[in-house]
């Protein structure tokens, strides 16, 4: 969706003489979002990544937050496949969660 957002809408907003591509400015601000993901994933413990006295565990977190980028970017929800280790119903909380290595993601 990022793509074509570009592509469809690639207008220039004048500000103070001038010219923001805005399409440009918001996919670079989601890109480094995303590093900042990925250096948190990396830098994470073993001993917090899947602490037991967490209700919300590091990876669970870690998880969600890459599946809904991973829909989000997708052309449409029908187009959208999840990723092939991606577990049904884990985010309805039915299901004993055995958690995703560091090296998963």
């Amino acid at each position: 969706m990022l793509a074509k957002a570009n592509e469809k809408h690639n207008e220039r907003l004048i500000v103070g003489g001038g010219k923001m591509d805005i399409p440009a400015i918001l996919i670079s601000q989601y890109k480094a979002s995303l590093e900042m993901l990925k250096q948190t994933i990396t830098k994470c413990p073993e001993s917090m990544w899947n602490a037991a006295s967490d209700k919300n565990k590091s990876w669970q977190v870690a998880y969600h937050a890459l599946f809904f980028t991973h829909l989000y970017v997708a052309d449409s929800e029908e187009a959208f496949t999840p990723w092939n280790k991606h577990r049904d119903g884990y985010d309805y909380g039915l299901f004993r969660r055995i958690a995703f290595a560091h090296f998963q993601y």
